[in-house]
C-alpha cells in the first residue's frame, strides 16, 4: 500500500511537471523555472526605470547588483559564498537583471528595489532552476543528423517494473526571458513529449507544440528509447529524460542538431546536374558532328577520285553494252 502511494505520487509530480507550469504570479511573485544551464533574465516593470533613481537586486535580501542613476554608476556582487561570480549582467537601460549559466544553488526568491523622491517600490521573483546535472547523470550526448533522417536516442538500459520514464523537450536556446507585461513562461521551458510507464507497460506520446511531433515520435517499450522519425531543424534542442522510481530520479541529456539542407545547398545540386546533363548534350553533338565529319569526307574523296579519273581521259568499258537498233537479238534456244 505504502508502495503504491508513493508511486502514485511520483506520478502526480512528473505529470504536474510535464505539463509545463513554469511561469506564474503567486501573492505578487513571478515564479519562473529554468532548465539548469540556461540563462534568465529578470526584468523590471516595463519602462519603469525612468521614474527611479535608484535600483537594488537582491537575492534571499542580499545585495548582488544596484544601479544609480544620478552617478550614472553600476555594480554586481559575487554573494556571500561567491555563488554569482561572473554570472551576473545588469542592463543599465532597463533595469533587467541576467543570470547566466544557471545552477540549483541559484533558485530563491530574486527582489529588485526601485527607489526614486516621491517613493519607492519593489518586485519578486521566486526563481527554481531545474537540476539535470546532477551526480548520477550522463554528460550532455551530442546527437547530429540530417533533415529528412531518423534519430534516435538510447537509454541503454531496461525498464523496470516501478520506472516511470518522462522525455521532454526543450528548443535550443540559452537565454531565457520572462515577459512580466504578458506574463508568459521562459523560452526555454520544457515541455513532455513521452511517457512509459513501467508497471503497466503503457506509452504515451505528445506532439508537442504546433503539433510539430505528430507522427514522428516511436517510445520503445523495453528500453524507453525515443525514436524521432522523418526529422526536421525544428526538432533541434535538448531532450531530457527523466527516470524516476523508488530509488530516486536520475536524468539523461541529450542535445540534438538536425542539420538542414539549404538553398544554397540545394542550389549546388542542381547545378551540378544541369553541368552534367549540358556536359552529355555537348560530348554527343560532339560524337555526332564528328562521325557527320567523317562521312563528308569519305563523299568528298570519292568525288575527288571520280573527278581525277574523268580528267585523265581514262575510259572505263561497261560490262554491259546496250543493244543498237542494227544489233540482231539474241535467240534463246530451249
Amino acid at each position: 500500500m505504502v508502495r503504491n502511494m508513493k508511486n502514485l505520487i511520483v506520478r502526480v509530480f512528473f505529470l504536474f511537471f510535464a505539463n509545463g507550469v513554469f511561469g506564474f504570479e503567486t501573492d505578487g511573485v513571478k515564479s519562473i523555472s529554468v532548465m539548469e544551464g540556461d540563462s534568465v533574465t529578470l526584468h523590471m516593470c516595463l519602462n519603469q526605470i525612468q521614474k527611479y533613481e535608484k535600483i537594488l537586486w537582491k537575492f534571499e535580501n542580499t545585495l548582488i547588483a544596484q544601479f544609480d542613476k544620478a552617478s550614472q554608476t553600476f555594480s554586481t556582487k559575487d554573494g556571500n559564498d561567491g555563488r554569482f561570480r561572473n554570472r551576473l549582467e545588469l542592463n543599465t537601460e532597463s533595469g533587467s537583471l541576467t543570470i547566466r549559466n544557471i545552477r540549483t544553488n541559484h533558485s530563491g526568491v530574486y527582489k529588485v528595489d526601485m527607489i526614486s523622491t516621491s517613493g519607492s517600490s519593489n518586485r519578486r521573483f521566486n526563481v527554481t532552476v531545474i537540476g539535470v546535472f546532477d551526480p548520477d547523470a550522463e554528460k550532455i550526448k551530442p546527437v547530429s543528423a540530417k533533415e529528412g533522417e531518423s534519430v534516435t536516442l538510447n537509454t541503454n538500459f531496461n525498464v523496470q517494473k516501478d520506472d516511470l520514464m518522462v522525455w521532454n523537450f526543450g528548443r535550443a536556446t540559452k537565454h531565457c526571458v520572462y515577459n512580466p507585461l504578458h506574463h508568459v513562461p521562459c523560452q526555454s521551458d520544457v515541455s513532455a513529449i513521452a511517457k512509459i510507464d513501467g508497471e503497466t507497460r503503457e506509452v504515451s506520446l505528445d506532439a508537442g507544440d504546433s503539433e510539430m511531433f505528430s507522427n514522428r515520435l516511436k517510445m520503445d517499450k523495453l528500453t524507453g528509447s525515443l525514436t524521432i522519425t522523418n526529422s526536421r531543424p525544428e526538432h533541434s534542442g535538448f531532450y531530457i529524460l527523466q527516470i524516476s522510481n523508488n530509488n530516486g530520479t536520475k536524468y539523461r541529456r541529450f542535445n540534438v542538431t538536425v542539420s538542414a539542407i539549404t538553398k544554397s545547398h540545394s542550389h549546388v545540386v542542381w547545378m551540378s546536374i544541369a553541368i552534367v546533363l549540358l556536359l552529355m548534350v555537348a560530348l554527343w553533338c560532339l560524337a555526332v558532328g564528328f562521325k557527320n565529319w567523317r562521312n563528308r569526307n569519305f563523299l568528298l574523296g570519292k568525288l575527288r577520285s571520280y573527278t581525277c579519273c574523268q580528267s585523265t581521259g581514262a575510259q572505263q568499258q561497261p560490262d554491259y553494252f546496250p543493244p543498237s537498233d542494227n544489233t540482231p537479238l539474241p535467240v534463246l534456244i530451249l
